[in-house]
């Protein structure tokens, strides 16, 4: 029912057009892309977290919240099925979303091709990094969304809340905690950026 509801919206067209826009914008507008002289994501990558943290947080703001403002929060616990399952549906919903998105950013590696000769492998790693860690600011927004009937403040919120998730490694490192600045979040997309496909980016991310 999500799902449907989602891509029945137009406007919700918008953020992708949007995303991918920006995904483009951000690789290329910096003379960086063409001084580098290499056929990689390297500029996109320093982006790529803020992008999908505003566009995860957009896109399921209205998770729980549109429940509660339409008053159909209540109908929907009397269906025949657990609190988990019905999290569960509408968590795999919005990772489903969000994968589609990423999947029209794709257009990025293919224009890659005409400009030069891309590590592939390096590529897989990228976006194996952008939907791991896209899928993880899906849970963390999901909070957000659960706080409020307005969609509005559940958009704040989610973005507050992606900011401390992706910014905790430099939070704990002047806490007196360095070793999450490598191995949290950010530091762990960093490894992904880099073309590694580490373990303990996987068991990070999964466990997220």
């Amino acid at each position: 029912r999500d799902l449907r509801s989602w891509f029945g919206n137009p406007a919700n067209y918008v953020f992708i057009t949007l995303f991918v826009g920006l995904s483009c914008a951000v690789m290329m507008w910096s003379g960086a892309f063409f001084t580098n002289n290499l056929a990689n994501l390297d500029t996109l990558n320093g982006w790529f977290p803020i992008l999908a943290a505003l566009f995860v947080s957009a896109a399921t703001m209205g998770m729980w919240a549109s429940e509660r403002s339409h008053g159909t929060q209540e109908l929907l616990f009397t269906l025949p099925a657990t609190d988990l399952e019905l999290q569960l549906g509408k968590f795999l919903a919005y990772v489903a979303i969000y994968t589609v998105s990423l999947a029209f950013t794709l257009i990025l590696p293919l224009a890659l091709v005409f400009l030069g000769n891309p590590d592939w492998g390096q590529l897989f790693a990228n976006y194996v990094g952008y939907w791991l860690l896209g899928t993880s600011l899906v849970a963390v927004t999901t909070i957000g969304t659960q706080l409020t009937a307005s969609t509005t403040i559940s958009l704040l919120i989610s973005l507050v809340l992606c900011a401390v998730y992706l910014g905790s490694g430099w939070l704990l490192d002047w806490l007196g905690f360095p070793g999450w600045r490598v191995h949290g979040p950010y530091g762990q997309f960093l490894e992904f950026a880099r073309g590694m496909v580490p373990v303990s980016g996987l068991v990070m991310f999964l466990g997220m």
